[in-house]
């Protein structure tokens, strides 16, 4: 969903940072409520934790993202 919405609302820019924080936000936020309802239980792990890993993870998507993209549309344009 993150990708596929990045995609369909052709975020550039500085708007780049507002939406992988916006989406690391959103993602802890639902891990957040996942462990209130007692679907995650946690032994030495905390949602700072996760908070971090989803940053750094939607960075690394958004980044491959990119490149396949520019690839794909320089692969295009040799034919």
């Amino acid at each position: 969903m993150f990708i596929y919405f990045y995609d369909k609302w052709k975020i550039k820019g500085l708007g780049i940072p507002f939406y992988v924080f916006g989406g690391t936000l959103l993602g802890t936020a639902f891990e957040a409520l996942a462990v209130v309802f007692g679907v995650f239980l946690y032994k030495g792990w905390s949602l700072r934790y996760s908070f971090l890993v989803y940053l750094i993870v939607q960075l690394m998507f958004v980044a491959v993202f990119q490149i396949l993209m520019n690839e794909f549309h320089r692969a295009r344009e040799k034919k």
